[in-house]
């Protein structure tokens, strides 16, 4: 198995990244590898299927990779929490469609021979702009329960994973991006903070501020399509 992340796609707007000319490494890739999007994936948004979505759908379906995504802030999260749950990788998914999983909020999976914590879920900075039910949703902030799943598989890993997948970052992080990305008080982004307190990993992903950047074990994609190792070092 093989993993490769990336940031938002928002439901083809950023999708260009995907093709093979952008990242040719996919022609090489087969159905035990797998790209996850981190956040604001974005193809599942009508509160109704319709013919962009199915459109979407069928390319996820017919590639030679697997994919999943973490939710972001911009999806319609009502259609999320009815997806059909299965077990993927070790732990809980929504099943969008033969080839396409959203990863849950809390769940820990087993990728190749590393534990994945996952947290989605970001403020909307630009919802007075937006409608509730159409284009904006509430629950795009984790619940208390959410926050509470995550805690209880983190520490039945006993609060360690070796990689994090978020949408956004803890708040401390934040002060370090761009002043027009500053994502003010977000409760997902103080949530995390525990997050990286508590937890002990080797890596965090995140994507949400459309910037690609590094910060010590700290990852921001947007524009990059990366492998991340699945295997456990030598002398661990």
């Amino acid at each position: 198995m093989r993993l490769f992340l990336t940031g938002d796609t928002h439901g083809g707007l950023s999708a260009a990244k995907l093709s093979e000319t952008n990242w040719p490494e996919q022609k090489k890739l087969c159905r035990d590898d797998l790209l996850v999007i981190l956040g604001d994936f974005g193809f599942i948004w009508s509160n109704e299927p319709n013919r962009i979505e199915s459109y979407w759908l069928k390319v996820f379906n017919e590639v030679n990779y697997r994919l999943a995504f973490v939710d972001g802030n911009h999806e319609n999260h009502d259609r999320l929490a009815e997806l059909d749950e299965v077990e993927f990788q070790g732990g809980i998914a929504g099943k969008v469609c033969e080839n396409v999983w959203h990863l849950k909020r809390g769940e820990i999976y087993r990728m190749g021979e590393k534990d994945i914590f996952v947290m989605g879920g970001a403020d909307s900075i630009d919802k007075f702009m937006r409608n509730p039910g159409t284009s904006w949703w509430e629950n795009e902030i984790p619940s208390p329960e959410e926050m509470e799943h995550g805690f209880q598989n983190l520490e039945r890993n006993n609060n360690r994973v070796d990689y994090i997948f978020t949408h956004t970052l803890p708040s401390k992080l934040t002060s370090r991006l761009k002043t027009r990305y500053s994502k003010g008080k977000d409760p997902t982004a103080i949530f995390l903070d525990i997050v990286n307190q508590r937890t002990s990993f080797d890596r965090w992903f995140a994507a949400h501020f459309h910037e690609d950047f590094v910060h010590e074990n700290f990852q921001v994609l947007y524009h990059q399509i990366i492998e991340v190792d699945l295997k456990l070092p030598d002398n661990h």
